[in-house]
């Protein structure tokens, strides 16, 4: 994660940066008895992509076993990497020290959980770590360092090749990724004062990570996720939200659809019927169509105060029109109202029947002052049309 440069002429090892310096990274090695550098050989067999996964798998599930008995701090932001990293460091997480480096309230939130679970020390915004180690994930993210491209023609490019051995046509696929480990890393040069541990700052991952053939399918984090610790998942780091949470909005949202689904499949036929006869109904209304009018009333037991339930009935023959409801609560009569020819009535005014006349059709609309979840209300809003 800090490179090293070598002076060859004046044979120096240096981490300070120079541009007449040569940078090394880990799969150079430097011969100190005369500076000259080879590099690593990487094996030149193909493996598939989830034989890569397994290898780097191999190599990481093991690694939280040095830090048991070690002060060390965990960086947290809330995305994939931080997630694997928890799942490869649980076990070695209790009485260490967690250190937000966002602020934001779901952010907050998410590391009060992990704190209060892991057991861990949640560190103030204005507080610095004091730990002698740190817990990374920059070389986590390998994706970014393959795809930002380089200009494998500029000068930079052409001797960065040269210092890294990189000049084969073999190598030629590890230029981006080098280049940007070097160049483009986060904090690498910057003075640490903690021991940096990267849990993929390891040769034998590095070799491999970057030689994957499908990006869609290639997922060594989530491999690390749902074998070392699946439950890390019960906590949702993009909405800030417990897999418990989630269950009882979904299961909420289920029990909203199938009340629905259940006021469609019991009203249907009232529905066709309805307008099989030219009768005009809203879809939360169920009933009876009868010879000489119509019987109405809520389809569901579950009735907000927001709900319209809404009729239009066309006379098949002249005369007179009797509208009758069969609420006898003069305590609550109050709670649901009809309305009619711009008039609203309490539902018991139609108690007896009230005979209309009106020339060629009924408009009513039924609704409720409050909110009610049983049947006793939904059968308080039955109405009855019928042609005189």
């Amino acid at each position: 994660m800090t490179p090293n440069y070598y002076d060859k002429e004046n044979q120096l090892v240096t981490t300070l940066e120079s541009d007449n310096l040569a940078p090394l990274n880990g799969f150079i090695i430097l011969n100190l008895n005369d500076f000259s550098t080879s590099r690593i050989e990487i094996a030149k067999n193909k493996l598939t992509d989830e034989r890569i996964e397994r290898t780097i798998f191999d190599l990481l599930e093991n690694q939280y076993k040095y830090f048991t008995d070690k002060n060390l701090t965990l960086n947290f932001r809330r995305n994939k990497m931080n997630k694997a990293i928890l799942a490869l460091m649980y076990p070695a997480l209790v009485n260490k020290v967690l250190n937000l480096r966002e602020h934001d309230e779901i952010s907050i939130k998410i590391a009060k959980w992990l704190s209060r679970d892991y057991k861990m020390e949640l560190l103030d915004e204005e507080t610095e770590p004091s730990t002698l180690y740190m817990v990374n994930t920059h070389l986590m993210d390998f994706d970014s360092f393959i795809a930002k491209e380089v200009d494998e023609h500029s000068n930079d490019i052409v001797q960065f090749k040269q210092n890294m051995l990189l000049d084969s046509d073999e190598l030629k696929s590890r230029v981006n990724a080098e280049y940007n480990l070097l160049n483009n890393l986060r904090y690498r040069n910057e003075k640490k004062n903690h021991l940096m541990f990267d849990p993929f700052n390891v040769v034998a991952i590095q070799e491999r990570v970057y030689d994957y053939q499908d990006k869609k399918k290639f997922k060594p984090l989530d491999r690390i996720i749902s074998i070392l610790h699946p439950s890390i998942d019960f906590y949702d780091f993009a909405k800030g939200e417990t897999l418990m949470q989630k269950y009882k909005k979904v299961k909420k949202k289920n029990k909203n659809l199938t009340e629905e689904m259940k006021q469609y499949k019991i009203n249907d036929p009232f529905l066709r019927e309805a307008s099989n006869n030219d009768i005009k109904v809203t879809d939360n209304l169920d009933g009876k169509i009868l010879d000489d009018g119509v019987t109405f009333y809520p389809a569901r037991t579950s009735i907000s105060s927001q709900d319209r339930f809404e009729i239009t009935y066309k006379k098949k023959n002249n005369g007179m029109v009797l509208i009758e409801s069969y609420f006898d609560n003069p305590k609550n009569s109050h709670r649901i109202k009809v309305e009619h020819g711009g008039e609203e009535f309490n539902i018991d005014e139609f108690l007896n029947g009230k005979f209309i006349n009106v020339e060629s059709e009924v408009n009513l609309v039924l609704r409720y002052e409050r909110d009610y979840d049983a049947p006793s209300w939904q059968k308080a809003g039955k109405i009855t049309i019928r042609e005189v």
